[in-house]
């Protein structure tokens, strides 16, 4: 299981996400939060409508995508942009905090 909690939500109402694909969908705006591995953890396989950044608080999480491997372990950080089809996989205890920030589409004058 794993759960998301969004910035100004009561810390003891953390949720679980049951499919990734729900991710694009909730975080239509800027969105920061709090994502946290109670046990080992994965989240399959889906293509990012926004780009993101994770700071791993604690633990180490995988991120696999576009023929790479990157671990980012306690302290460290990674971006992921918009397009990316991502794979996550965490160990139990892992804790991250994640900025969401979506692509908008815009004329040039």
């Amino acid at each position: 299981m794993t759960e998301v909690l969004l910035f100004g939500d009561d810390p003891s109402d953390y949720r679980e996400v049951p499919f990734a694909s729900n991710l694009a969908v909730s975080f239509p705006t800027d969105t920061a939060g709090f994502l946290r591995f109670p046990a080992d953890g994965h989240l399959r396989e889906w293509t990012l409508t926004y780009d993101e950044t994770l700071y791993v608080i604690e633990g180490e999480l995988t991120v696999t995508g576009g023929g790479r491997l990157v671990r980012v372990a306690a302290g460290s950080a990674c971006f992921i942009g918009a397009g990316a089809t991502v794979d996550y996989q965490a160990t139990a205890g892992t804790r991250a905090f994640f900025v969401i920030r979506p692509r908008v589409n815009r004329r040039r004058p």
